[in-house]
């Protein structure tokens, strides 16, 4: 277990899915995207305004995906610390 100065190691994408796959299959990824997001709300200015954007801008890219369009890129520990601060500061 971690103390309370400590704090969990996030989890790569790849054992998040199969983490999930094999515990909850029916989970869909953009629960698991918006899960993995709430960890970078501490970088946020304002975390509920980064929050709901970003529960839009998945919305959106579940949209194109349904078409074919690919957002792995937005796993990435670095993107998802990015849209928080940037999600978070402005309307």
């Amino acid at each position: 277990m971690w103390s309370s100065q400590e704090t969990a190691p996030l989890p790569s994408q790849q054992s998040l899915h199969q983490d999930v796959a094999h515990c909850c299959p029916d989970v869909p990824p953009q629960v698991l995207l918006i899960k993995q997001f709430t960890h970078f709300l501490t970088v946020a200015p304002d975390p509920v305004m980064a929050l709901q954007h970003f529960d839009r801008l998945v919305d959106r890219l579940a949209g194109d995906a349904a078409h074919g369009a690919d957002y792995q890129w937005l796993w990435e520990e670095h993107t998802l610390k990015a849209l928080a601060a940037v999600l978070g500061s402005s309307h």
